[in-house]
């Protein structure tokens, strides 16, 4: 979520459905209480991970950005733990046996989720990514391997972003 609804929004008011939203991070909880959202957008102070349990999560080198990461940083100020689930268990969960559109923005997280997405067999028609290969502990190969696994998964790219960060899937 960070400070940014507007997709969500969008996508609530183009297709008329309920938007789950999550985020465990302290910041973007006190920001999304602030907003004034509609019914149909469900906010949960949880995150997406490759386990149920609880995460550390290292805070931005800069106070104004929201985005926390599993990556460990220099910087140990701020960092908390979250609660996370993996996204088999918030699907029982909120008993959806599948989902439409799944987008994450999640720092590095997504090499392990999409993994744990794809041996989990889960019926997810898109996946709306930021692959984080920028991030030295990443890499391009990483994104490189996960892309091919979602090929192997019947996944197909529709969508790059001139950044060739963000990446859009579809599996019919």
């Amino acid at each position: 979520v960070g400070n940014d609804i507007s997709f969500d929004l969008d996508i609530i008011n183009t297709f008329k459905c309920k938007v789950h939203a999550f985020d465990p991070t302290p910041k973007s909880i006190d920001w999304i209480y602030k907003q004034n959202t509609p019914n149909e957008f469900v906010f949960h102070s949880y995150g997406i991970f490759k386990e149920d349990g609880e995460i550390l999560l290292f805070p931005p080198d800069n106070d104004s950005y929201f985005s926390y990461t599993i990556v460990k940083k220099k910087n140990n100020k701020n960092v908390f733990k979250a609660s996370v689930y993996r996204l088999s268990s918030i699907m029982s969960m909120l008993e959806h046996e599948q989902v439409d559109l799944l987008k994450m923005d999640i720092e590095g997280a997504e090499y392990d989720v999409i993994d744990d997405i794809i041996a989990s067999g889960l019926n997810i028609t898109q996946i709306l990514v930021e692959f984080h290969h920028r991030m030295p502990e990443f890499g391009f190969e990483k994104t490189n391997r996960t892309i091919k696994n979602l090929f192997k998964a019947g996944y197909k790219v529709f969508n790059v972003s001139t950044s060739q960060e963000e990446y859009s899937f579809i599996r019919k």
